[in-house]
């Protein structure tokens, strides 16, 4: 009996992986070819998908030559199908961004017409991330943080941002449509917290989702610059005037706005229940008392 080859299954197994993965994020958007009409006759895509157009009746054509109605964009393949009737059907693989106008060959002039509008798969990042005084240990007052992807290397320019609220978990999910799939580090920015960027740079790739916890260790922060409270790493409270640290200057805004009881959502507040009080200033004063800074690369 001979034997198993290790080696061999795993070869197997990564192949087969590949193959998922290279097919799993990709979709075939269906078109039905009847009554001299496609149905739908506009549909959206990304680059990668394919369009599938399944003839129900009559003898009709999908065209897209550069011919009269038809247009696509520069670099895309044009395509023709055969004149088909019932049960064929043709399909064409998006590989540019852009608009598409098609047609019936027969019947293009009387209205038999198409469109496609193909757009490029997007960066995503699905973020969790906390602030000190937000965090009671159960949920976290939400609020907005603005969250960069910058060049790896220096001067890590920024490629792309996004804005978003975060919800009580301090989790949230953002789109970026500028930066094309890539390594990128993460850098987080909120009205009150010390800057925050990710341990070292991250790989994105467009039409997937990029999943990063900052809460889950303090090495999940360059320069391990976190603290840990109740249970999860948070950023450090405090920089209110946003020179990324804090110091004397950011104890003297709160303290005077604790003195004028200011209320509402302002920069001072840094428990974000609406209210600069004592609590906003022991906070700051002890990041001050422990020189907190931010730490970039």
């Amino acid at each position: 009996m001979k034997k198993f080859k290790p080696t061999l299954f795993i070869t197997i197994v990564l192949l087969a992986f590949f193959f998922i993965c290279k097919n799993s994020f990709s979709t075939t958007v269906n078109v039905s070819v009847s009554n001299f009409q496609f149905s739908p006759a506009s549909i959206s895509v990304q680059v990668g998908d394919t369009v599938r157009w399944n003839w129900l009746n009559g003898s009709h054509t999908t065209t897209c030559d550069g011919s009269a109605l038809t247009s696509r964009p520069a670099g895309a393949a044009a395509w023709n199908s055969n004149i088909n009737s019932v049960t064929n059907t043709f399909v064409y693989k998006v590989t540019v961004a852009g608009t598409y106008n098609y047609k019936c060959v027969p019947h293009g002039g009387g209205g038999m017409v198409g469109v496609i509008t193909a757009s490029a798969p997007v960066v995503t990042l699905n973020l969790t991330a906390l602030m000190e005084g937000f965090w009671n240990g159960t949920f976290t007052v939400q609020d907005t943080v603005r969250v960069y992807l910058r060049n790896q290397t220096s001067p890590y320019a920024i490629m792309d941002q996004a804005k978003i609220k975060l919800s009580s978990s301090g989790n949230g999910t953002l789109t970026f449509s500028s930066a094309p799939g890539g390594t990128y580090y993460i850098s987080v920015i909120h009205r009150n917290s010390i800057e925050t960027w990710s341990k070292n740079p991250q790989s994105f790739t467009a039409g997937t989702t990029k999943i990063y916890d900052f809460t889950t260790g303090a090495a999940q922060a360059f320069g391990n610059n976190m603290i840990l409270k109740s249970g999860k790493y948070v950023f450090y409270g405090g920089d209110v005037v946003r020179d990324g640290t804090v110091d004397a200057s950011d104890i003297s805004k709160v303290d005077n706005d604790a003195t004028l009881s200011l209320s509402g959502y302002v920069v001072s507040d840094l428990t974000g229940d609406d209210f600069v009080d004592a609590q906003d200033l022991s906070l700051v004063d002890n990041n001050a008392f422990n020189s907190v800074s931010s730490i970039l690369p």
